[in-house]
């Protein structure tokens, strides 16, 4: 009875909870309807068509307005495809997949056709709408009728066209927009290619249609502007224009409206009446110009003279602007080169770039032998403390070896008064007697073992004594190494860090000047002058860049120890007078004097030595100098002193202090390393220098007194270094070595030359270098087919081959072509100028080697070395 009554109760409480659930359900069922009734009120109270889509381009939904748009019922609309209810069903298609990949469409232009055949103009706006996860479900999309629109625009077209004047309609940035049929036959150019041109360019005075149109905006409206059209085929038409701007709803200003009204023939009625009176007057002057025809015959006479004169003045101009255009080519070619250099350098700085990669490397390695010394020194102190402990026990047994010694002499005092016991017994104790002697001398032994045992003893303590103080000196030296190990690594670090701080400056100052002075030479209404001033900056630059760079070669073979001396006859003397006539016009600039003093006689001129290297450590010397002086002089000279020639560069400049004298001559280093330094350069010069001295047997030193020379005091610097004075027997005395060059009496242009480049303006380059000694230049981009060439043509004289090509490369190439002709000349070219380059290129089967940047002397001493005979023969 009572499990009844519980499953009674239970069963009102869950009919409770459904009813209660059934209820909100209801609710629920309720508000979606009346928002559903909402929504279909919302979409039928538009008078635009609506359309709902689903994701496969099914209609899902529409309002009344697309119901009266297609003539179709809703129901039969519903399910079927969106695009059969347009004109063009592939463009619906499309529009309608724009939605999906943007989000939505805007101002779609489409055709809606109705059942009956009326076509309404219609501009969708459609979106995607999405669930409350985000996912895509369909389309949304309405459509804005622009039929009346259309028709006004058709209308309005009619209008323009029903015009016999050309109309015209121009954008605010002066392009057609529109033109009636008028316009198309005066100018005698399509519609399509009327629009979206230039206004202007219809007129015979193009500048005076700007203005024109200029006024329009200026003023809003301009009244006959004169203008004169050219049609296609030559035939002009006057015309007067009348224009003004035309402006949206909200009075922005989109474009002008003009129109032309010709003007030919009343212009051709007003030039006659014209005319007219200028025939009466013309009449009246004839008589006039007769009287004044002989003066004009005698002027004529006088103007044929002047005519000739400026006739020859022509010839010379033209001739003038020849040389001119030959120089500009030059000039075009110098800065390709400058190019090429500045592609070169900043491979150089990539190379640099990893050149420090290297050297944190080192340092990393630096500071893992620091570690390793650090560790060293731990284990030295832990034997330092081992041989204390070891010293303490040699202690300790030095006193039980005393201990033992003193009870020894104890036995020994026991055994004597045993033995005076003995002698009293002597008579009775005979056996006795004999064996205490025995033992007496047994202890004897005993006692002699053990005092040179204590005795090496004490020779052992003071072996360790002795190496216990070696360690503790070698200790401190280590400690000393491992300090100036660390001054050195942290010395070399900022060495390091400033020279790279300095060869980037001096890089991008000299890449500044390239690039920013090339750039200026594509500046508009560029003078002759200042032209000329740009190329001269460009040069220098370039000049700058490469002298950087050939002192960062050097410097890398000189730490490399690659460094070669070439020891052949050189004349003092000339090197002397040459470093002098080449430095004039730059010491003349700074406003300061240099002059050369040579106390060498006649007969010690010639010596045998490194004649590059003695002029490389002299030019680097005197160029210092330059930089350091700022006014007074510069001298410099040469004397003898017993076996060696000494060499000094005297200068009046600023001075350098006692502590950079011992500076100046390290790699790497200058007399001012901050960024507030005032000289530009490397900083290598001096350390060049050098290392060249040293190489050549002398030795190199400065004197000076800092900052004497700023105060109005005699001062400056002065370099000394010298050289071994090898002086060698010549059998035929020459006062002067002349050298035969290729001058302009035996040039010859009958070579035929091939150019193997795969760069086109390196080729071309080279190709106005050697046009003046060819007949015929050929052309190959790499090593394969240049070797094809020389098959076809066996009688190339010369092959210009440059090393780094594609396909082939030139030594390849090289050894290929040789294969079959032994005769040709062929040089090797290239941009990288490596020690053993040169041999390399020799033994491959080149008959010469070139480097870049090319230099007209270059080919010119290349054609007088292999080819100045030949114009003899």
């Amino acid at each position: 009875m009572n499990n009844k009554g519980i499953n009674s109760e239970r069963q009102v409480a869950e009919l409770v909870i459904a009813n209660i659930e059934l209820s909100l359900q209801n609710e629920e069922i309720d508000k979606r309807e009346a928002n559903s009734q909402y929504a279909r009120s919302l979409i039928e109270a538009s008078l635009d068509p609506l359309v709902t889509i689903s994701a496969t381009g099914k209609i899902l939904d529409v309002n009344e307005a697309s119901i009266d748009v297609t003539g179709v019922p809703r129901e039969k609309l519903i399910g079927t495809d969106f695009t059969d209810y347009f004109t063009e069903p592939k463009k619906a298609q499309e529009g309608y997949l724009q939605v999906f990949e943007k989000g939505y469409v805007s101002d779609f232009p489409l055709t809606i056709k109705h059942k009956n055949g009326n076509l309404s103009d219609v501009l969708y706006n459609a979106s995607v709408y999405k669930d409350d996860k985000g996912n895509v479900l369909g389309v949304f999309a309405a459509a804005r009728d622009i039929t009346e629109q259309k028709q006004s625009s058709q209308y309005a077209r009619s209008l323009i066209e029903a015009s016999l004047d050309p109309l015209v309609t121009i954008s605010a940035t002066g392009k057609i927009l529109d033109v009636n049929e008028a316009s198309i036959n005066v100018t005698g150019v399509s519609r399509e290619k009327l629009i979206d041109t230039d206004f202007t360019d219809y007129f015979t005075e193009p500048k005076k249609a700007q203005e024109g149109y200029r006024q329009v905006f200026d003023k809003g409206f301009v009244s006959d502007f004169p203008l004169t059209i050219k049609h296609k085929n030559g035939k002009l038409t006057d015309v007067l224009y009348n224009a003004s701007v035309y402006k949206d709803d909200k009075g922005n200003v989109l474009g002008v409206f003009a129109a032309a009204r010709d003007v030919t023939e009343q212009k051709w009625a007003k030039d006659l009446r014209i005319a007219n009176k200028e025939l009466a007057f013309q009449n009246e002057e004839k008589e006039k110009r007769a009287a004044e025809l002989v003066v004009a015959n005698k002027e004529l006479a006088f103007q044929n003279e002047e005519k000739e004169k400026r006739a020859a003045e022509l010839v010379i101009a033209n001739e003038e602007l020849a040389f001119q255009n030959k120089v500009k080519e030059k000039r075009a070619a110098e800065l390709i080169v400058a190019n090429k250099e500045l592609a070169f350098q900043n491979r150089e700085k990539e190379r640099r770039a990893s050149e420090l990669k290297i050297a944190n490397e080192e340092l990393a390695f630096q500071n893992n032998l620091k570690e390793k010394r650090a560790a060293e020194l731990v284990i030295a102190n832990e034997e330092l403390a081992f041989q204390f402990e070891e010293k303490e026990k040699r202690s300790a047994e030095l006193v039980i070896a005393n201990e033992e010694l003193a009870f020894h002499y104890e036995i020994k005092e026991k055994r004597a008064a045993e033995l005076i016991i003995a002698n009293k017994e002597l008579a009775f104790q005979n056996e006795v007697k004999e064996k205490r002697a025995a033992e007496l001398v047994i202890a004897n032994k005993e006692l002699a073992f053990q005092n040179k045992e204590k005795e090496k003893r004490a020779a052992e303590l003071n072996i360790a004594n002795k190496e216990l103080a070696f360690q503790n000196i070698e200790k401190e030296k280590r400690a000393a190494e491992l300090i100036i190990a660390k001054e050195h690594a942290e010395e070399s670090d900022r060495l390091k860090s400033a020279f790279l701080a300095n060869m980037s400056h001096e890089i991008r100052t000299s890449m500044n000047g390239i690039l920013g002075f090339s750039g200026l030479l594509n500046s508009p209404n560029l003078t002759g002058e200042k032209q000329k001033e740009y190329i001269r900056i460009i040069e220098n630059s370039g000049k700058r860049m490469l002298n950087i760079i050939n002192d960062i070669v050097s410097i890398s073979k000189i730490e490399s120890g690659i460094q070669e001396v070439n020891i052949s006859e050189t004349n003092i003397n000339d090197q002397i007078d040459y470093i002098q006539n080449f430095f004039m016009s730059e010491t003349e600039k700074k406003g300061i004097t240099l002059f050369a003093k040579n106390y060498l006689p006649p007969k010690d001129v010639i010596v045998n030595t490194d004649k590059e290297k003695l002029y490389a450590i002299l030019t680097n010397i005197v160029k210092n100098a330059i930089k350091f002086t700022n006014e007074g002089f510069i001298e410099f000279g040469c004397i003898k002193k017993g076996k060696f020639l000494e060499f000094y560069v005297k200068d009046t400049g600023v001075g350098i202090s006692q502590e950079h004298k011992r500076l100046i001559f390290e790699r790497f280093r200058q007399g001012s390393e901050s960024l507030s330094r005032n000289y530009e350069g490397a900083g290598l010069g001096l350390s060049i220098s050098k290392a060249y001295v040293e190489l050549l047997g002398g030795q190199i030193w400065v004197e000076s007194q800092e900052e004497n020379f700023s105060d109005g005091k005699e001062g400056g610097s002065t370099f000394y270094f010298t050289i071994p004075f090898c002086k060698k027997h010549i059998e035929k005395q020459v006062s002067e070595k002349v050298i035969e060059k290729f001058s302009e009496k035996n040039q010859f242009n009958n070579l035929k030359v091939l150019i193997t480049e795969d760069d086109k303006i390196t080729e071309k380059l080279i190709s106005i270098h050697v046009k003046k000694y060819s007949k015929e230049v050929l052309i190959a981009r790499n090593g394969a087919e240049a070797v094809q060439i020389c098959l076809n043509n066996p009688d190339i004289d010369l092959i210009l081959m440059y090393i780094k090509m594609p396909i082939m490369n030139g030594y390849e190439a090289t050894k290929e072509i040789r294969k079959f002709n032994k005769k040709v000349i062929i040089v090797a070219q290239t941009a990288y100028a490596l020690l053993g380059d040169k041999e390399k290129s020799i033994e491959t089967g080149f008959n010469d080697y070139i480097s870049k940047p090319f230099k007209n002397i270059t080919f010119t001493e290349l054609m007088d070395k292999h080819f100045k005979n030949i114009g003899k023969n």
